[in-house]
C-alpha cells in the first residue's frame, strides 16, 4: 500500500486500539508501513492495509512454535453489529477509509470479541477458518 500521509498503520492502530491494548495487555508490532500485528500472549491479529481496505487475520503459534493463520472475515460478519459498522461513517480519502475501518474494528473487537482478545480459542473452527501460512516477514517478526 502506498500510504500518502505521515502515519503508518502501526501508529494508527496504537492510537485507535489504546483502550484494548491497556485492557488486554496487547502490543502493536510494525511489520511495514501497511502491515502491523496486535500481539497478545499466544496469538496475534495481523492487520494489512491495501488501498482503501483493511484485512485482518488471526495468527497462532502451536506447541512446536509453528504459525497458523486464519481469516477473521466470518467472525466479523457473525459478530459485528450495525452499531459497530456505523463507526465507518462516510470517509472519502484513503487515510479516512483506513481510519474508519480501524474505528469499526476497535468497536467490534471491544464489544463483541473479548474472548478472542483474552486468547480464548474455543471460537476457532480450524478446518473451515484456516487460511494457510503467514508470509515470511510476518513469521520473522512474530
Amino acid at each position: 500500500m502506498n500510504i500518502i500521509f505521515k502515519d503508518d498503520l502501526a501508529s494508527l492502530m496504537a492510537g485507535k486500539f489504546s483502550v484494548l491494548i491497556r485492557e488486554y495487555d496487547l502490543k502493536v508490532v510494525r511489520i511495514d508501513e501497511s502491515e502491523a500485528l496486535l500481539v497478545g500472549v499466544d496469538y496475534a491479529l495481523q492487520f494489512s492495509a491495501d488501498q482503501d481496505s483493511l484485512d485482518v487475520m488471526y495468527l497462532e503459534k502451536d506447541r512446536r512454535g509453528l504459525l497458523s493463520i486464519y481469516t477473521l472475515r466470518s467472525l466479523v460478519m457473525q459478530r459485528f453489529t450495525q452499531e459497530d459498522r456505523a463507526y465507518y461513517g462516510n470517509p472519502v480519502t484513503i487515510k479516512e477509509k483506513l481510519i474508519a475501518s480501524l474505528n469499526v474494528y476497535a468497536s467490534g473487537l471491544a464489544n463483541r470479541c473479548s474472548d478472542v482478545l483474552r486468547g480464548d480459542k474455543s471460537w476457532l473452527k480450524r478446518d473451515s477458518w484456516n487460511a494457510g501460512e503467514p508470509d515470511a516477514l510476518v513469521k520473522q517478526t512474530y
